[in-house]
């Protein structure tokens, strides 16, 4: 890896919010850090400026046309430049209320005075600036600087991933049917979680693959870091991928609004059933049902291997495919016992409705139609078929 070329230099913040009007400051790396202070830190950050404490440097990369990708600072440049587009107020809970005498709680950037509204402008800046960077050069860089400041594991996950990775994770991080779901909140997203979850379907799909216990990898932080870095190198599989999409998309048209029981550490159980349900062709509404009828058992019948697992080490491999057999194993039961009580449709039933639609259904007609003959009783299913045959194109 060559040596990384930089300079340092002193700017002002209205250099800063030039560039930002001017769109030459891209924040958008996908290593970055979330954005995870809340008003209390912001407003202490204006304060920290306004009584002239120095702050520590930011670090650009500079890019194509003289623009620049924000490597480090990036919580810190926006803060200044919401606050100086008037987007949030200084906190009550601020450290320092008053400063010279000036009540400054409550106050948006118009509602200063104009010498302390000069006196953010015109505050400098240090801001080191690094060489048009490699990916790889990139993430080690952005590797090394936070080493003062430890990233949390997911965050390490994010660097060892890559950015044409992450570009993937995301995707998947930011699908309707996460939003569904515990980690679609902002505050879970701040946190990357959406993007774990997103890591952790990526690891079923690659378990389910595997013929060896001592290739799997289990869920816990430590363990999707080294699957991160796996991805880094190898890239996300495109057949995984798909099969990750295909799943939410099967999930977020079965669920139809935020559930309460896809937790974090539910989602990923239920996500190894859906793709047991789309193998099966369980249509989207039965899966709903046993979605309720299963975690309505664990409240109804609190001491089995499924909670078990869940409550110490849950995301070590042993206890992961324990709640994985324990789900599986009462979905199976769950659509086999139904089957059970579900006689085979008599062939004359058929016949009369035949006889009753004067018309040949196309192949979407006849697949609807038996997809949902195998889960009713004969009684049902003359009104069945023919509503089957309205709502479908025929020929």
């Amino acid at each position: 890896m060559k040596k990384i070329k930089n300079s340092t230099e002193k700017h002002t913040i209205s250099w800063l919010k030039k560039l930002y009007d001017q769109k030459d400051l891209n924040f958008e790396i996908s290593i970055q850090r979330k954005e995870a202070w809340d008003l209390q830190h912001k407003g202490n950050l204006i304060v920290s400026i306004l009584m002239g404490i120095p702050l520590e440097c930011l670090l650009f990369e500079e890019a194509e046309n003289d623009t620049y990708l924000v490597l480090d600072g990036k919580q810190r440049s926006t803060t200044i430049l919401k606050f100086i587009n008037n987007q949030f107020k200084i906190d009550e809970k601020c450290k320092v209320d008053y400063l010279e005498g000036e009540n400054i709680v409550g106050k948006t950037f118009d509602e200063l005075s104009e010498d302390y509204k000069q006196k953010i402008l015109e505050y400098e800046l240090t801001v080191s600036i690094v060489r048009t960077l490699d990916e790889k050069s990139r993430e080690a860089l952005f590797f090394m600087r936070n080493q003062a400041v430890p990233l949390t594991n997911i965050e390490l996950s994010r660097v060892l991933l890559g950015s044409s990775n992450m570009d993937s994770i995301n995707i998947i991080g930011k699908h309707n049917f996460v939003s569904k779901t515990a980690l679609g909140t902002q505050a879970s997203i701040n946190k990357c979680k959406n993007q774990q979850l997103a890591l952790e379907c990526l690891i079923i799909e690659h378990n389910d693959k595997c013929s060896n216990k001592e290739d799997m990898y289990d869920i816990s932080s430590k363990n999707i870091m080294k699957f991160a870095e796996k991805i880094g190198s190898e890239g996300v599989p495109e057949e995984d991928f798909n099969n990750v999409i295909n799943t939410f998309d099967y999930l977020d048209r079965a669920i139809l609004k935020k559930s309460p029981y896809l937790k974090k550490i539910h989602t990923p159980m239920v996500y190894a059933v859906a793709k047991l349900a789309i193998e099966r062709g369980i249509l989207e509404e039965d899966f709903v049902k046993w979605m309720d009828s299963f975690f309505n058992h664990l409240k109804e019948c609190p001491e089995n291997k499924y909670n078990e697992a869940v409550s110490s080490s849950s995301a070590k491999l042993n206890q992961v495919q324990k709640r994985l057999c324990y789900i599986k194993n009462h979905f199976q039961s769950y659509f086999l016992d139904n089957e059970k009580v579900t006689e085979e449709v008599d062939v004359k039933v058929v016949e009369e409705v035949n006889d009753k639609v004067d018309v040949q259904a196309d192949e979407k007609v006849i697949k609807k139609v038996e997809r949902k003959m195998n889960k009713i009783k004969p009684k049902d299913a003359e009104k069945l078929i023919l509503d089957v045959i309205k709502d479908c194109p025929i020929k």
